[in-house]
């Protein structure tokens, strides 16, 4: 699959029909590395024809593969982990911003040529400008409470942190006294506290955050990992039973998820 990149058209060329002609026999066999190919690289013709190919003679398991896929990505980076990380990234230059806006205050107060009217207006353009870049990039975190959730634990996310979140945004906004602009960022501080015991959490139920995944019986989804020796006969083909209920987060900065598969066999393996 590396060689579909590579510099030559006719290199190229070759291994999409050699990739196209082992999908003819054996489906399972490449049907993984396209779909996830295809996700990561969307505009490769190669990868598009050879998953048009496979949507052709296997449309069923195509379409199963690119549910799972869909949603094991979901799950992977759920709400809170992409709405903790971003606001963590902002985090310092909030810092960064309210840190020069104290120095302003501290020169513009001590001007006693100024009214207190001048000094509000003349702190409150110095503040909208310095926090500009950040306001900007909070809004697009609202979509992150938009539209239908698909799982009960995104309801509960968005039922606990929305209006957490758009007061956050509001004070930020519109600092209740431009003199103590640094308050303005404090709640959104108590609502990133709330949120890290949240994420403290090393275990979830698949149920909660993946109903599809959840509910999934013995399917005909080739298990990821497992090469079929023998793709005509299918009691060697080892597919997706279920998946196990419990998910384990490890605590690390990217929150990785371990989701066991169950195959046929009754054995869980866990990925």
């Amino acid at each position: 699959f590396a060689r579909l990149g590579h510099a030559e058209p006719s290199v190229r060329q070759n291994v999409r029909l050699l990739i196209t002609k082992i999908g003819k026999e054996l489906p399972h066999a490449i049907i993984y590395p396209t779909v996830v190919g295809h996700v990561e690289n969307p505009s490769s013709r190669q990868l598009s024809s050879i998953l048009e190919a496979l949507r052709e003679s296997r449309p069923e398991l195509v379409r199963g593969v690119q549910g799972l896929i869909g949603e094991l990505s979901r799950c992977s980076i759920l709400k809170e982990d992409l709405f903790f990380s971003s606001l963590q990234e902002l985090n310092p230059k909030v810092s960064s911003g309210l840190r020069l806006m104290r120095e302003e205050t501290s020169r513009i107060r001590d001007n006693s040529t100024l009214s207190d009217g001048d000094r509000r207006r003349i702190l409150r353009e110095k503040y909208d400008a310095i926090t500009k870049p950040v306001r900007m990039a909070l809004e697009p975190l609202k979509k992150v409470f938009a539209g239908e959730q698909s799982s009960d634990h995104d309801k509960n996310f968005v039922s606990s942190f929305s209006s957490s979140f758009t007061d956050a945004l509001a004070s930020f906004r519109n600092p209740a006294d431009i003199f103590e602009a640094e308050a303005a960022w404090e709640p959104m501080l108590a609502l990133m506290r709330s949120l890290t015991v949240q994420l403290r959490r090393t275990k979830l139920s698949l149920n909660s955050i993946s109903p599809y995944l959840g509910q999934l019986r013995a399917t005909d989804i080739p298990m990821p990992g497992i090469d079929a020796e023998d793709e005509e006969e299918d009691s060697k083909r080892v597919t997706i039973a279920s998946f196990d209920d419990q998910v384990d987060i490890l605590l690390t900065k990217t929150k990785p998820k371990k989701i066991a598969i169950i195959g046929p066999d009754g054995i869980s393996r866990r990925d």
